[in-house]
């Protein structure tokens, strides 16, 4: 397993932190250890401190709900707004999101002990009776949505990203409205696109972490830059349960750490089907009609490799052309129980204690897991691999490659963790610029 040779520059110049002589001493083992027991013991418990506090709507909420109102009305309304008007409304909405997003500082109490997610493991029982239909078929176990994307008027880009312009996509999906948080329309699955200023090659689809809300925080460099300066398109989704799909009461992704396998379940249940949505507008919206490649990140490359063997069961437009999967691991259970978050979270325990034994967790494997082999040839797929990756173990990255019989030059490993290795190909993004150049 190496580095393959080819494509590199895009011509993105990455931030200062992300060049030589910074980047080569802190995109290493050391930093993902670091991150890790900062995720565990300092971002989780303070972000379930401010979830549970939503109730108190307090001020900075308020501004929040207004803000993305009065953005989400000038976005979708039947005339364009002036492009100084939007940028302003951009503007705030961003700074009103980050600003409540950032009230998680005002409960340092969490930090003594405080819990990382409200558990509530979801017993077998209960997921049996919930999911057994789509385990007795599941060939058709993620069946395609009928769903038309809306479109949000054109935001151009100030500059400094690549120029080309901003919009925002959304649609109807099968999540139960009500559940939705306080800023939503509705049950409807969001997007963002980022467009090149020059002809489209093609679409990046680029599915994001747990826990990650790009949208609703300042601006930070994205791997994803790389290809919009290398003239293709980017469509950054946003996951069920996270930014304007967050449960009430809940921080973005917390039902999957706070569920246990039925987490998991339901959102597979329902990311998977709703990539097909994407990649079929993907394939229609592009003036010039170019490639689709799926690119995920950790929960987004587990997303997207159980969706492109569910897309054998698909039609043409659903599928991608290529793939791209970036600190992933074949076996969620595994990898979740036995990964080093998983310790710290202490979740095998908690399942234990609500009756999940290793037979009852096997027994759901067909609808997390890859199984039946993807629906592109071993030349259209490639993997980034961290070899001191302890989220998702390492081993686990390998034994997909092993599963789907990919070559070792489709295989980058690099000597880095699960966070390190996702934040370093800003730096060196060669296996995503490969997989592109080949597309093209």
């Amino acid at each position: 397993m190496k580095s393959p040779k080819g494509y590199r520059r895009s011509g993105y110049r990455p931030p200062w932190l992300w060049r030589r002589p910074l980047a080569p001493l802190w995109l290493r083992p050391w930093y993902d250890d670091l991150a890790t027991l900062g995720v565990a013991r300092l971002h989780l418990p303070l972000s379930r401190a401010w979830a549970a506090a939503e109730a108190e709507q307090g001020a900075a909420l308020a501004r929040h709900v207004a803000a993305e109102a009065a953005w989400q009305a000038a976005a979708f309304a039947e005339t364009a707004p002036e492009p100084s008007v939007f940028a302003r409304l951009e503007r705030d909405r961003r700074r009103a999101a980050a600003a409540w997003m950032g009230r998680r500082l005002r409960h340092p109490g969490a930090l003594a002990g405080g819990p990382a997610a409200a558990f509530e493991i979801v017993p077998p029982d209960a997921v049996e009776a919930g999911q057994a239909a789509r385990l007795a078929a599941p060939d058709a176990a993620f069946p395609l949505p009928s769903a038309a994307v809306e479109v949000s008027h054109d935001l151009p880009h100030a500059g400094g990203s690549g120029g080309g312009s901003s919009a925002w996509l959304r649609f109807p999906t099968a999540t139960d409205p009500t559940s939705c948080g306080p800023i939503s329309s509705g049950g409807l699955a969001w997007a963002r696109l980022e467009r090149p200023a020059g002809a489209i090659k093609g679409t990046l689809i680029a599915l994001h972490g747990i826990c990650i809300e790009a949208d609703f925080w300042p601006p930070t460099p994205d791997y994803s830059l790389q290809a919009l300066a290398a003239g293709w398109q980017v469509l950054r989704l946003e996951a069920p349960w996270h930014g304007r799909r967050r449960l009430p009461g809940r921080y973005g992704g917390e039902p999957l750490f706070a569920q246990g396998p039925a987490g998991f379940l339901e959102f597979l249940q329902l990311a998977v089907p709703e990539l097909a949505v994407w990649t079929a507008w993907a394939r229609r919206a592009t003036p010039t009609p170019g490639p689709v490649v799926w690119s995920g990140i950790s929960l987004g490359a587990l997303t997207a490799q159980k969706a492109v063997e569910a897309a054998r069961h698909w039609p043409e437009e659903n599928r991608p052309d290529a793939l791209l999967l970036i600190a992933t691991a074949a076996y969620i259970g595994q990898a979740t129980l036995g990964g080093s978050l998983g310790r710290l979270l202490r979740l095998r325990p908690r399942l234990q204690a609500a009756g999940w034994t290793e037979q009852a967790l096997a027994r759901w494997a067909p609808l997390l897991n890859p199984q039946e082999g993807p629906a592109l040839p071993a030349e259209r797929i490639r993997l980034l691999l961290g070899s001191a990756d302890k989220l998702l173990p390492f081993a686990q990255g390998a034994a997909l490659a092993r599963l789907w019989n990919l070559p070792s030059e489709r295989v980058t490993v690099r000597r880095q963790g699960h966070f390190s290795v996702s934040l370093g190909l800003l730096a060196d993004p060669a296996p995503l610029l490969d997989l592109l150049q080949e597309m093209e």
